[in-house]
């Protein structure tokens, strides 16, 4: 009975980790079961790593929420399991576990490049703004952070949808290059016109087209002109509160090249990574 006890369990015999054993089982999730040779937990581990990185990786590339809570449950996953396998491998039997050190250290190095490779192409890609006001609301809360993903086509710049742009030289309220978050209201080739106080695009209602008074005019509408073409490569914005928002009349247009991102995603406790529209 004690000989079998023995064998379940490590043995006054076997060698404690050595240094270098210790640190790869802090950086290598599994190392620490694949040294004493029990490869179907290690394997667990090994999996929970490669799955996070690699949502990671999808989610700086196409900034889907679903990868950004999947890396998110798997690096919980990994948590769990580091902690499992610091406490049970130490009292695991050692088997025989030929180049571990060099298969999981080979491990290591891929992980932890595709760790690298991420971060990269998270600075890269995605920034974070912060909302001062109400005038987007209640699509975006004032306080409240966001994150914005810069890659974007024409494909992304459609009607209804809220970008973060920067102001143009021509704007009259703001200073050119100032960040500005609004939401498109007619894109290029439409016709735009002011009839009764309210915007039309084409033979649609595009809501109430607030007086700004004293501010002066980057894009003239007057209720006097039929109507004016959207420009190529430009886009017309306003911002949801037309009380108290503004728009293009006074923002100036929405110009292709200034545009930063047609992407974005709350960052808020409240409602984590909600898609903004």
């Amino acid at each position: 009975m004690s000989a079998a006890k023995a064998r379940r369990g490590a043995s006054k015999t076997d060698p404690p980790f050595t240094r270098t054993e210790r640190i790869l089982t802090l950086l290598i999730p599994g190392f620490g079961f694949a040294v004493r040779g029990h490869h179907w937990p290690a394997a667990i581990g090994v999996g929970l790593n490669a799955t996070a990185y690699l949502a990671a990786l999808v989610f700086v590339l196409s900034f889907r929420p679903g990868a950004a809570w999947l890396c998110l449950y798997a690096s919980m996953g990994l948590l769990l399991f580091a902690l499992v396998e610091s406490i049970v491998s130490r009292r695991l039997g050692r088997r025989p576990a030929r180049g571990a050190v060099a298969i999981y250290g080979s491990i290591a190095l891929a992980d932890y490049g595709l760790l690298a490779v991420a971060a990269v192409l998270f600075v890269q890609n995605i920034g974070v703004i912060g909302v001062d006001g109400d005038v987007m609301s209640p699509a975006m809360e004032s306080g409240d952070a966001y994150l914005f993903f810069r890659p974007h086509d024409a494909d992304d710049l459609q009607r209804d949808r809220v970008i973060i742009f920067e102001l143009d030289s021509d704007c009259t309220v703001g200073e050119p290059g100032q960040m500005i978050v609004a939401r498109i209201l007619a894109v290029p080739g439409d016709e735009l016109a002011i009839r009764r106080g309210r915007f039309r695009v084409g033979e649609e209602d595009g809501g109430l087209a607030s007086d700004f008074g004293s501010h002066g005019t980057a894009v003239d509408i007057s209720t006097k002109r039929r109507t004016l073409t959207v420009p190529a490569e430009c886009y017309f914005v306003v911002q949801d509160d037309r009380r108290n928002g503004l728009d293009s009349r006074v923002l100036s247009w929405a110009r292709a090249e200034n545009v930063v991102s047609a992407k974005l995603l709350s960052a808020t406790r409240r409602s984590p990574l909600r898609e903004v529209r």
